[in-house]
């Protein structure tokens, strides 16, 4: 088909809000076949202007030399006066900095290049404040100190103009020349107005932040330098960022200790390296990458995988070795080019360069999680213990839930006795394993087995089959199916009563424990409760009262787990334990009980009690009783309206998380925590702790965490206005509410998705958006909420200009709240389609209609309450009877507006006095 040069105009403008990729590309290129066959010589030249910045863009610098060059000819060929002149003036700049990128481009055409741009640049009129830049940059990357110097001293006393880069790209400039040669302080002092100006380029402000970023470290601004670093990153997220910032930030992360944080980066950013944009960003990133790699070689993580497509199953170790050798064989060639040794002197520095801080906290986490914890201290064993005194304590601190002094006994066992008898070792192995089973179940197994085959040996059958008990307790908590932890619960049963015929009460009544854990992990709540109860008759005549705390313990957890009728049961149990184990001064015990408490405390609904006690157990030296203490606490006093407070809790919930090595914790923690930072109008805060938590939850039981995540993130990144991302993850929500068949959810998302467009002036895609919310909505069986994104779409079409689609959707919403339904939000949401509609058709002049519509929902708004929309509906019905000259009318309208106009409504006021005003003129 062939097309008129205005459907080809059409096309081009079209294009040019696409995004940016292969779809708008094969657009302009079409555009450029039929304007050449049609010999469209001026649509031509606009197609392959855009094409050349689309390529470049796309990682395709040949393509954009042939587009750059042909508008070149084309323009000199003509001498036109066609409006691309300054477009290719301007374009030189990036045809610059592309061909530098290049090693196999002569660095003599490059120079030509410059020369052109200076001759073409004075021949226009303009000055050549944007030559002297791009010469400093050409001097700078061959070496030449010298020419580099005098370039920068001419950029900067030659005046801005019109051709020059956006004041925040020439001050990154600037700042990267400083910074390169120790002019720090200097560096800074330019920046800071800059950034404090406000920035409107879509390389802003992250190229500017990213250049202070080794001028903050140098000068010892470690704060300022952590909060660019999070700053500017988060605009660098995106697939197609500009993979030298991404460099830089590698380089900021290995500098700064934070290996796991640039091993995410890098892991983010790999597959770039599958086509990258040109042989010298494939060289900084390929040199800041392995510098990152080798630091965590050198740290003991050589072994590491590294995640990404391109490089499934590499190692630290092997991909810093690759990377290394890549960055220095491109080094090569450009020096070659060059003839100079400065790209390998460069890429050497990186890789050999030193941290300049052990270690820079980078999270937008409270400050305080900045400072250390103190470290509780090494558990002290008295030395002049003998071997089976140290058994006894281990085994002593294991009843009190103290691991520290448990292991620290077993240690000073290991040095005392080396070699242990048969009873020892057995008791060792037995204990042991109860300590390494949450980390380690196999190794558990088989410590338990040898326990079991010595204590047997050594004719201690009720010590055995204790051995043997905890196996298959583990059989049960570890079980691949329901089906198989049940038929492991009746092994374990079993074994329970072999125990019981053999065992005095206490160590009967803690083989009953075991039982009552299985049963309570099969979700036999009542079994566990009896059990616990007919252990605790047991241990009645035992003296170890930490049993008595143990059993305690226990029977809360189970009474909470069967319901809410057994609520307060399960408390008083939890409260007796943490008195029992305070007691015995079983600190570790005590904190558990605490912990526990303060959830039942909260899930009673006294938060007061609840806030109290887990503030004793934060006192744990257990880092994962701490972390659960600290994000319970979090929920709390988020529940109580005091997100500051939370804000806070959450954080420490996150350090702690991470001390204890619980990455599904810490995410937890991070979306509760992002949800306080959205509260606090901290939403570049919220984005940076959700960063990558999506594999993390992706392991736990609650698929909603992960959409929470996804949902705050989103939100995160629309508040920062990143539109573009938080589509992308809103869309994310929408696919997993659509997998579990939550209509609502999805609708929910599309809502999100609508109002983001709108934010954005994309009031057609808009209204589509809010269609497709209103439609899950009625799949879902909400039809207000339908209702809702009905008439949201009304109003976007109406800012797209389209009346007729929006009268067509305010139609389709009022058949879903008839006339028949009288409860007040249904009555709202009628009334609100009829001011709306009016609203509409009053914009395009049909007044009569739109007071046929406005005027009944007046009395429908006073019925309800809803006296801020009734004045609003009556000052719009005075309005339009003033533009038909009914002025009489109006006034009474008006006059009843302002009497039912609340005190707070000053600014309304104003308006409607101003219109009875000419209401009542004559």
């Amino acid at each position: 088909m062939t097309r008129t040069v205005a459907e080809l105009v059409g096309l081009l403008r079209s294009s040019c809000s696409m995004p940016r990729g292969p779809a708008q590309i094969a657009v302009l290129e079409k555009v450029i076949r039929e304007a050449d066959a049609l010999r469209y010589t001026d649509l031509a030249l606009d197609a392959r202007m855009l094409a050349t910045s689309a390529y470049l863009e796309d990682d395709e610098p040949s393509k954009a030399f042939a587009t750059f060059w042909w508008c070149v000819a084309a323009h000199d060929r003509t001498k036109s006066e066609h409006g691309c002149r300054n477009s290719l003036l301007w374009c030189f700049k990036s045809i610059i900095m592309a061909l530098l990128g290049l090693s196999e481009v002569p660095l003599h055409h490059i120079h030509g290049v410059l020369d052109d741009m200076e001759r073409r640049y004075r021949a226009a009129g303009f000055g050549v404040n944007a030559v002297h830049q791009h010469r400093w940059y050409v001097a700078d990357h061959v070496g030449d100190a010298v020419a580099a110097a005098e370039q920068y001293r001419l950029w900067w006393a030659t005046p801005r103009d019109q051709l020059s880069d956006c004041l925040g790209c020439e001050t990154a400039g600037r700042v990267e020349h400083l910074a390169d040669v120790g002019r720090d302080e200097e560096a800074i002092a330019m920046a800071i107005p800059v950034l404090a100006g406000g920035l409107d380029c879509q390389e802003q402000p992250q190229r500017l932040l990213t250049a202070l970023l080794p001028a903050y470290l140098h000068t010892g601004r470690l704060d300022e330098a952590a909060d660019a670093h999070r700053r500017a990153y988060l605009s660098l997220r995106e697939e197609h960022a500009n993979l030298s910032l991404v460099a830089e930030h590698l380089r900021f992360c290995t500098l700064t200790g934070n290996h796991t944080r640039g091993l995410q980066l890098l892991e983010r950013h790999l597959d770039r390296l599958d086509r990258p944009p040109s042989p010298s960003l494939d060289m900084a990133f390929s040199a800041a990458a392995a510098a990152l790699l080798r630091r965590m070689a050198e740290a003991g993580q050589g072994g590491l995988p590294v995640r990404g497509r391109r490089n499934a199953g590499s190692r630290v170790a092997d991909l810093e070795a690759e990377l290394r050798d890549r960055a220095l064989a491109l080094a090569m060639r450009f020096d070659a080019r060059n003839g100079t040794s400065r790209q390998s002197d460069w890429v050497h520095a990186v890789l050999a360069a030193e941290p300049i801080v052990e270690h820079l906290p980078l999270s937008g986490l409270l400050p305080t999680t900045r400072l250390t914890r103190a470290t509780p201290p090494a558990a002290q064993v008295d030395p002049a213990l003998s071997a089976e005194e140290l058994a006894d304590l281990a085994e002593r601190a294991a009843r009190k839930h103290d691991d520290r002094v448990a292991a620290a006994a077993w240690r000073r066992f290991d040095e005392v006795c080396p070699d242990p008898s048969p009873e020892l070792l057995a008791r060792s192995l037995d204990e042991r394993g109860d300590l390494i089973a949450d980390d380690d179940p196999a190794a558990a197994r088989d410590q338990w087995t040898r326990a079991a085959a010595l204590f047997a040996e050594a004719g201690d059958e009720q010590r055995s089959l204790t051995a043997l008990s905890r196996i298959d307790l583990l059989e049960v908590t570890t079980a691949p199916s329901p089906d198989a932890a049940v038929a492991a619960v009746a092994t374990l049963r079993a074994r329970v009563d072999q125990v019981l015929a053999v065992a005095g009460p206490e160590q009967a009544a803690r083989a009953l424990g075991r039982l009552s854990h299985a049963q309570r992990t099969v979700g036999r709540f009542a079994e566990a409760i009896a059990t616990l109860e007919r252990a605790a008759e047991l241990a009645g005549a035992a003296p170890a009262s930490e049993l008595h705390a143990e059993l305690a313990l226990r029977l809360a957890d189970a009474l909470a787990a069967s319901g809410p009728e057994n609520l307060r049961q399960a408390i008083d149990h939890a409260r007796r334990a943490a008195e029992c184990f305070g007691a015995l001064d079983a600190r570790e015990g005590q904190c558990q009980a605490q912990l526990l408490l303060g959830h039942l405390h909260t899930a009673a609904g006294d938060l007061h009690a609840a806030a109290a006690v887990l503030r004793k157990a934060q006192a744990s030296d257990d880092p994962e009783v701490r972390a659960q203490a600290y994000h319970q606490a979090g929920r709390v006093v988020a529940a109580q309206g005091r997100v500051e407070d939370s804000h806070a809790a959450f954080a420490w919930a996150v350090a702690e998380f991470a001390a204890a090595g619980n990455p599904v914790g810490d995410a937890l923690a991070r979306v509760d925590f992002a949800d306080a930072c959205l509260r606090l109008e901290r939403p570049d805060d919220a984005a940076d702790a959700l960063e990558d938590v999506s594999p993390r939850l992706e392991r736990t039981i609650d698929p909603e965490a992960l959409d929470r995540a996804r949902f705050l993130l989103a939100s995160a990144y629309r508040d920062l206005g990143r539109f573009a991302m938080a589509i992308v993850v809103f869309e994310e929500l929408a696919a997993s509410r659509a997998a579990t068949a939550d209509h609502g959810g999805v609708g929910q998302a599309h809502a999100h998705i609508a109002v983001v467009l709108a934010q954005q002036d994309r009031h057609h895609e808009a209204a589509q958006r809010f269609h497709r919310a209103a439609d899950a909505y009625a799949a879902a069986g909400q039809p207000l909420a339908e209702v809702e994104n009905r008439r949201r779409a009304a109003l976007a079409w109406h800012r797209a200009n389209d009346l007729e689609r929006a009268l067509q959707a305010l139609d389709a919403a009022a058949t879903k709240v008839g006339l028949d339904d009288a409860d007040t939000t249904t009555s709202w949401h009628r009334a609100m389609l009829g001011y709306d509609g009016a609203q509409i058709l009053a914009d395009h002049q049909r007044v009569d209609e739109a007071l046929a519509r406005v005027d009944p929902v007046i009395p429908l708004f006073r019925s309800i309450g809803a006296t801020g929309e009734a004045v609003a509906a009556q000052t719009l019905s005075g309005r339009l009877l003033l533009s038909l000259n009914r002025k009489k009318e109006a006034a009474k309208v008006l006059r009843a507006a302002l009497r039912q106009l609340p005190p707070e409504g000053d600014e309304q006021r104003a308006a409607i006095e101003e219109l009875h005003g000419q209401a009542t003129s004559r």
